[in-house]
């Protein structure tokens, strides 16, 4: 991802950022947060969803994951 392949947790320009809020080295399986800015239009949190984990929980109560982007 373009994350690891920066110095730091930021990168972005002019028009837009991304900001991480937890260790590169070190990230959660759960509530991996960032910052999303697009100049003028949005400002607000994201979080990241690690697939293979959200896949398990999802067998676990019945449900099937038919598509992933």
């Amino acid at each position: 991802s373009r994350w690891k392949k920066i110095e730091g947790n930021k990168f972005g320009n002019d028009i837009y950022s991304v900001d991480f809020l937890c260790d590169k080295e070190d990230i959660p399986l759960f509530g991996a947060k960032y910052d999303f800015k697009l100049e003028g239009v949005v400002n607000c949190p994201e979080f990241l969803v690690y697939p293979p984990l959200l896949k398990k929980l999802a067998l676990k109560h019945g449900l099937e994951m038919i598509m992933f982007e």
